[in-house]
């Protein structure tokens, strides 16, 4: 047929290029690439033209691509070091990954320049986060590639996607960790440039099914993934729709929680954290309990001394409380209340059970302050029950019991408040932030009681999440922390670039709640 016999002619092409390599046309190409390479790293062309015109040669040269795919990309990855560098060496990976496109079948060479995309656009990311970098190389790639793509190159379009997917299908190892993230944006980007497949549901279902897959390690030892590649994934988390998490990921979350229930709370941490900021908290209010469970998974991580993600599984349950309202609170309260009833349990394991209930209160109140209507009739029956005896008789040090104290009083107290009170939304943050830096005339129950680290120093990432009112809760946080004897120093200007970036998503490393 005719598709076999283009197929054999390529193949024989193919074979020609790599002969060529070991010759000197080939080694020529080759060294002729590194050139380019090496001179655009480091300072790039004075003359424009020269450059177009020796990198389109370049391109265009089936054995300089192959060089460039095998073995030089990767090693321009790791040797960029500006944003000119980087950007540079994205527009040749791009222009060679355009070229080898109209060979119109995926090869080794596109697969190969593919990836080394992907890892171009982690590198930088991950040296953004230490160096002075600012280049957003993601949205970079797409705008390189939906300018250089023509409506009429839906080949071309299929070739660039196909391969990309070939690069998510990479199994995980450790060098290879976070570059299906950008693989499966790209891929999904180039499939919508073409209009032809627009209608084609089997490419969806394989970007949802590699993404669950890959965030949750499935079917590898390696731990899923960090907070960080869970934002990068942000743009394909928001896109899901209910049936796609429903299909995909519950059963993947359920399966690395059972095998690794400490290192998925840090992935579903920020997973959770992006369905909320896109009004998609709906999505959990199914898996409270039931065979998921996400309350009872998250509780079992706040009370085992040795996970070092509590503050994670903290605010997960701060995350759940805002997703329901309701049902979800009343369901986190008591069961935060029978697991504090356990003797056995540790002075630390009883602070981040504290710490669990003053970040409800705090979520709960901040989506209160958002003007969004919610049923929080049963808030205050679930503070005298469950949490005002639980944080009392709890033993954990005087100044976290006091901040948690306050923080359900504030929340009972605005009950009330806006009840009675139609006055401005402004006027009732500053009243909450007030009556949050007022001292409290509770005493401790152990006042005497030995003093352990607060549960906001179990571990590095229990941050602010965004929220319309997240500048009034660290405000009123703030306030909290002046009366904690300088308990919680070094915090404060962390939690002050939170507010200001208003970024939605949680750094890695960021401190710890106070």
């Amino acid at each position: 047929t005719q598709s076999s016999t283009r197929r054999y002619y390529y193949c024989v092409c193919r074979a020609f290029v790599t002969f060529t390599m070991e010759s000197d046309d080939g080694g020529s190409a080759a060294q002729e690439m590194k050139k380019y390479l090496d001179r655009i790293m480091a300072s790039g062309f004075k003359n424009s033209n020269r450059s177009a015109s020796a990198k389109q040669e370049l391109v265009t040269n089936a054995a300089a691509r192959f060089s460039l795919g095998d073995s030089l990309a990767m090693e321009a990855v790791h040797a960029c070091s500006s944003d000119k560098a980087f950007k540079r060496v994205l527009d040749l990976l791009i222009s060679s990954l355009l070229e080898e496109a109209k060979e119109l079948s995926v090869t080794e060479t596109s697969t190969n320049i593919s990836k080394a995309v992907c890892h171009l656009i982690i590198e930088h990311k991950e040296r953004a986060e230490h160096e002075s970098l600012s280049l957003d190389l993601m949205r970079q790639a797409i705008k390189s590639l939906d300018k250089a793509i023509k409506e009429e190159e839906l080949d071309e379009c299929r070739i660039i996607s196909e391969s990309m997917m070939a690069v998510a299908r990479i199994p995980l190892a450790e060098a290879q960790r976070a570059t299906y993230i950008p693989a499966l944006i790209l891929a999904g980007k180039v499939h919508a440039m073409a209009s032809t497949y627009s209608e084609d549901t089997g490419f969806r279902r394989q970007q949802v099914d590699l993404l669950g897959r890959r965030l949750f390690a499935l079917g590898s030892s390696a731990k899923p993934a960090t907070s960080s590649e869970v934002n990068l994934a942000a743009p394909l988390i928001e896109s899901l729709a209910k049936a796609e998490f429903e299909g995909t990921m519950i059963p993947a979350i359920n399966f690395k929680i059972s095998v690794d229930r400490s290192s998925t709370m840090e992935s579903l941490h920020a997973f959770f954290d992006i369905l909320l900021r896109e009004n998609k908290g709906d999505y959990l209010e199914n898996h409270l309990g039931g065979s998921t469970n996400f309350v009872r998974n998250a509780i079992q991580i706040c009370t085992d001394d040795e996970s070092k993600k509590q503050s994670d599984a903290v605010a997960v349950l701060g995350i759940l409380a805002q997703a329901s309202p309701a049902a979800g609170t009343a369901m986190i309260s008591e069961q935060l209340s029978k697991a504090i009833k356990n003797k056995t349990l540790t002075s630390r394991s009883r602070e981040c059970v504290v710490e669990a209930y003053k970040q409800v209160a705090l979520d709960l109140l901040a989506v209160q302050q958002t003007g969004i209507v919610v049923d929080d009739s049963g808030w205050r029956t679930m503070a005298e029950k469950y949490a005002f005896p639980s944080i009392d008789k709890s033993g954990a040090n005087a100044q976290l019991v006091q901040d948690a104290r306050e923080a359900w009083m504030e929340l009972t107290n605005s009950l009330i408040s806006s009840a009675t009170n139609s006055g401005p939304k402004s006027n009732q943050q500053d009243d909450i932030t007030k009556r949050s830096g007022r001292s409290s005339s509770y005493a401790p129950v152990l006042a005497g009681a030995e003093h352990v680290p607060p549960a906001a120093q179990l571990d590095e990432r229990i941050s602010t999440r965004r929220v319309s009112t997240s500048s009034m809760r660290i405000e009123s946080q703030r306030e909290r922390a002046k009366a904690s004897a300088g308990a919680m120093s070094g915090l404060k200007g962390s939690q002050q670039d939170a507010v200001a970036k208003q970024s939605g998503r949680r750094s890695s490393s960021g401190p710890a709640r106070p």
